[in-house]
């Protein structure tokens, strides 16, 4: 069976859709907070709070057979700035709380965590892209905690893929991506800023998923891998792409400096956290990962 942890996030939401349309095996996804109804039918659903052993408990009574399950783990708390400002909020939820899911569910099948290009740190011309084997230096209390939680689900044998600013449409009832914001403002006349930098390998909500699910019937993945395009892009860029893909006008995609942009967050960001993929396409057999507008 696979289970989902974060399901009703916009990733999780697009790895249920890959599942139900790409496997007949048992699917169990869990929620936290606001229930999604998607697949009604087809996915159980089951509420999780990850701080709580007692959820964690009962997700393990109802899978069932541990040994038998797939899992796929996106529950973090991921705002960088609420991260700087509440780390050991943030710390229970991303390491201590892991800790307890990796204890009970160590006789998984296989897992696959998703980590993030913040553990990487800043660019260089040395490193204009960043590989699994370079040295990790992050800049921000984010990177650092997913740095640590890479050590915990590798040294259980388990895989971690490090993902990068991701953009697709909301499949979810009840909640908007920035990509649906920029459609709708456009759409009504109105102006969108983004960022001229903050260079990412971004990549769409769903070809990540269908990678995830090609990588979990795949034998010796190895135990890191970067997951994301081809290309670094910057908000503007992507902004642009989006633009293009819905025929809006473009004069409403207002390129802003970076600088400026810097100035609203509390924590630091990188100006530029390129990866290589070529580890990733190796192991699919592929040339190029686009990213899909």
């Amino acid at each position: 069976m696979y289970i989902i942890i974060g399901a009703n996030g916009f990733l999780g939401s697009y790895v249920l859709k890959t599942l139900v349309s790409n496997t007949d095996r048992r699917i169990l996804a869990t929620y936290h907070g606001k229930k999604e109804s998607l697949f009604e039918g087809r996915v159980e659903w089951a509420k999780l709070d990850v701080t709580n052993e007692e959820d964690i408990n009962n997700l393990a009574e109802l899978a069932g057979d541990i040994s038998d399950c797939s899992i796929f783990y996106f529950s973090a708390c991921h705002n960088l700035d609420l991260v700087k400002r509440e780390p050991e909020f943030a710390r229970n939820i991303n390491i201590t709380a892991l800790k307890k899911f990796l204890d009970t569910f160590k006789d998984a099948k296989n897992l696959y965590f998703s980590s993030t290009d913040c553990v990487y740190g800043e660019n260089t011309e040395d490193i204009p892209c960043f590989k699994e084997s370079d040295i990790t230096s992050p800049v921000s209390e984010y990177g650092r905690q997913k740095l640590e939680a890479e050590a915990l689900v590798t040294s259980y044998g388990f895989n971690v893929v490090r993902l990068p600013f991701m953009i697709g449409p909301s499949i979810l009832q009840n909640k908007k991506h920035f990509y649906d914001n920029i459609v709708e403002k456009t759409v009504q006349g109105e102006d969108f800023t983004l960022a001229d930098g903050l260079w990412r390998s971004a990549l769409d909500y769903e070809s990540v998923a269908d990678i995830l699910f090609k990588l979990t019937n795949k034998e010796n993945v190895p135990q890191i891998l970067n997951l994301c395009g081809d290309n670094s892009l910057s908000k503007y860029d992507v902004g642009v792409l989006i633009a293009e893909k819905h025929n809006l006008p473009m004069k409403h995609i207002i390129k802003t400096p970076e600088a400026e942009i810097m100035k609203l967050f509390y924590e630091v960001r990188t100006s530029s956290t390129a990866m290589d993929n070529s580890l990733l396409k190796a192991v699919l057999g592929v040339d190029e990962i686009k990213i899909n507008i």
